[in-house]
C-alpha cells in the first residue's frame, strides 16, 4: 500500500520521529514504520515506541524541536498540492452539521469520519483513505 508517492507527504515529520529515536534509541525507521503507526498524536507515537521511557518527555520536546525548524525551511507551495483532508472519529451526521453551522464545508477537499471506515480513529485506515483519495 506504501509507495514513493507517500514518502514525500510527511518528511517533515518522519525526518523528526527520525532524530529522536536515533538520538535516544539508537534505532532506526523506515517511512513504512512510520507510517504504518500513524493515527495516535506525535506524543502517543513517541511515548509507545521508546524503549527509554524516563526520558520520554524530553524526547517528545525534543521531537517537536526538530519538528518546528523544518517547516520554515521547505519550500512545500513547490512541492507539494494543497490538498486540506480531514480524518475524525465523529459520525458524518455530527461532522455535517459543525462544517455547516460555522461555514467550513468548502474547506475541506477530502473527509473521512468515523462511519467512512471500518476501523475510525486510530486506525489509519482514514488515513490511508484520505491519502489514497487526495493523490
Amino acid at each position: 500500500m506504501f509507495d514513493g508517492t507517500l514518502a514525500h507527504i510527511l518528511p517533515l515529520s518522519f525526518n523528526a520521529f527520525r532524530s529522536v529515536y536515533k538520538q535516544y534509541d539508537n534505532r532506526e525507521f523506515t517511512n513504512e514504520e512510520f507510517f504504518a503507526v500513524f493515527g495516535p498524536t506525535e506524543e502517543e507515537i513517541v511515548d509507545s515506541y521508546r524503549s527509554n521511557k524516563p526520558s520520554v518527555s524530553d524526547a517528545i520536546q525534543d521531537y517537536y524541536s526538530y519538528y518546528e525548524p523544518e517547516h520554515h525551511e521547505s519550500q512545500c507551495e513547490e512541492h507539494y498540492p494543497h490538498i486540506i483532508c480531514v480524518v475524525t472519529g465523529k459520525s458524518r451526521c455530527f461532522f455535517d452539521i459543525s462544517t455547516t453551522a460555522f461555514q467550513l464545508e468548502s474547506y475541506f477537499d477530502v473527509t473521512i469520519k468515523g462511519d467512512d471506515v471500518v476501523h475510525p480513529k486510530p486506525h489509519p485506515k482514514g488515513i490511508h483513505k484520505a491519502l489514497k483519495l487526495s493523490l
